[in-house]
């Protein structure tokens, strides 16, 4: 296994791994009148974006191990690709979770505007990390070369009675035979 596809592959579930533990930790951390409440990525009141998240972790494990196993490098490259994709898109959602987030003290009412506060949980910027991440190994799947063969060796050993160089050839039966009384013929 080449080091660039080792690099790819190990990034790439390393990636999926942690964009998978991320939506189990606060993806939003509110301090209200009450006292601080934070939501886990796959809490249904913020949206469930965690599913999403758990999901694509998943492929990128799934991707990662499929480009170790791979024989082919252009497999391990579209597998990269497919991986890419997926990477790119979790770290949009993600983005965008972000800025979603940062904006809802913004649709506070004005009566309440003191009250609350929002901030980014740490599990949406482990999610985040973790597609970025999964986004390098998957890239770098993108340039894994074919493997070239072991160079021949010719057998350090030869085997009894077996040479590389041919043995001399036995000399040719004489033609005609040699001179003389000719040759018995077998009794009955």
């Amino acid at each position: 296994m080449t080091a660039r596809r080792s690099l790819a592959w190990i990034l790439t579930v390393l990636g999926g791994l942690v964009m998978g533990v991320g939506p189990l930790l606060p993806f939003v951390v509110a301090d209200t009148p009450q006292g601080p409440l934070s939501y886990s990525g796959i809490a249904q009141e913020i949206g469930g974006d965690g599913w999403y998240f758990i999901g694509v972790g998943a492929a990128l494990v799934v991707l990662g191990a499929s480009i170790a196993w791979s024989r082919s490098a252009t497999l391990a490259r579209v597998l990269g690709a497919i991986g890419l994709l997926a990477a790119a898109l979790a770290a949009a959602v993600a983005a965008i979770d972000i800025v979603d987030i940062i904006g809802l003290e913004e649709e506070v009412p004005a009566e309440a505007a003191g009250l609350f506060s929002f901030s980014v949980g740490l599990g949406l910027y482990v999610a985040a990390a973790g597609s970025i991440v999964g986004l390098i190994g998957s890239a770098t799947a993108l340039f894994v070369r074919e493997e070239a063969p072991p160079p021949f060796q010719p057998p350090a050993a030869t085997p009894t009675g077996w040479s590389p160089e041919p043995e001399e050839p036995p000399p040719p039966p004489s033609w005609p035979p040699p001179s003389g009384s000719p040759p018995a013929a077998p009794e009955s």
